[in-house]
């Protein structure tokens, strides 16, 4: 069986560093009765109503953290997500083949540009556990050999799988995170520089996203909210905006990156207010810092790497935010090897 490398390198690529590129404004309406209520702290930070955004060169100098404390959660956090697929139940069998005639078929068609089959891959599961996403391409294997992949929506309790996204003319779709329980944010692609987010909502609706960058790339999500710069730039200015009940892109607040060269890594804590970022100290260095954007004070702080002994380097990976408190997975490296600690930071 041929597999074809650029296609699965296109889908590795916008699962997982979620790049994208220009946008197109909402032509479709949105029915907000389908949409689950939202906090208004959620979908309303303003209050008074002010559609004013500050300037980006307006945030505060870097300061470091004081009185910060960590704690070690996990000495050994090397072990490997498991893809929510692997725990669903996911039909064996599409529109009345097995799934054994199906990659059989795909083998008998030849080599070349044909793709090889991926029946079921990057699960996503809604926040109340009722549906499941994940990506397909078995709809899409043909003699025509265009590729492409689609969005399925798994009902867990019923078992039943519908296309939510349907693949045309060799689209590339993927769920990225459901936004609540009824809306799921999406990348489509047909190539490497020509795709657009969109919202996709298990009514079936399809919704693209007007961002305002002409190679939108984002970096960090938490519920409706979600940050984003122009491309996967070093210097970008990052845009923080939310989905509003209309399933638009409403900007919030900009961040303007000036503490040294901004690296793919973001998160937004669970009540929107801050952000984690990690830079590099410039261009040439492997050293990695971690900064923290008050995003309603506007301030920038930077968070010491903790002290572990008996080690000769500590490198911060990735890290999420569990309630208040940030967690830093760290590649650390003593004279026997390297392993992966998680740690988390409080205030």
């Amino acid at each position: 069986m041929h597999i074809n490398l650029s296609n699965i390198v296109n889908i590795i690529v916008l699962a997982v560093l979620l790049s994208s590129c220009g946008t197109t404004r909402p032509s479709a309406s949105i029915d907000i009765t389908d949409m689950p209520g939202v906090p208004s702290t959620s979908i309303a930070p303003d209050s008074s109503g002010s559609s004013d955004i500050p300037n980006a060169s307006d945030v505060s100098p870097l300061s470091d953290i004081q009185n910060g404390t960590w704690t070690c959660v996990d000495k050994n956090n090397d072990a490997l997500g498991i893809d929510p697929v692997d725990t669903l139940p996911i039909p064996d069998a599409f529109e009345g083949k097995s799934r054994e005639e199906i990659s059989e078929f795909t083998e008998s068609i030849g080599r070349g540009d044909v793709p090889s089959m991926i029946w079921a891959m990057d699960g996503r599961i809604s926040p109340n556990g009722e549906y499941a996403t994940y990506i397909s391409n078995k709809d899409c294997i043909g003699d025509k050999r265009i590729g492409g992949m689609s969005i399925y929506l798994l009902n867990i309790k019923t078992n039943e799988e519908r296309i939510l996204a349907k693949s045309k003319n060799g689209q590339y779709y993927s769920a990225l995170w459901w936004i609540d329980d009824a809306s799921i944010f999406c990348h489509r692609t047909i190539n490497s520089t020509d795709g657009e987010y969109v919202i996709c909502k298990v009514t079936g609706e399809i919704i693209p996203l007007a961002l305002e960058s002409s190679v939108p790339y984002v970096r960090a999500h938490q519920d409706n909210f979600f940050a984003y710069s122009d491309s996967a730039s070093i210097e970008a200015v990052i845009r923080v905006s939310y989905i509003d009940e209309e399933a638009s892109a409403v900007e919030y607040k900009q961040y303007k990156q000036s503490q040294g060269y901004l690296m793919t890594e973001c998160a937004i804590s669970s009540d929107h207010t801050k952000m984690a970022l990690k830079v590099r100290q410039d261009h040439y260095s492997a050293k990695r810092s971690i900064i923290i954007w008050d995003i309603e004070s506007d301030r920038c702080y930077e968070i010491k790497d903790p002290k572990i002994e008996n080690t000769t380097d500590v490198l911060a990976i990735d890290f999420n935010w569990d309630e208040e408190f940030l967690q830093v997975n760290f590649l650390v490296t003593t004279d026997s090897g390297q392993h992966n600690e998680l740690w988390q930071y409080e205030y």
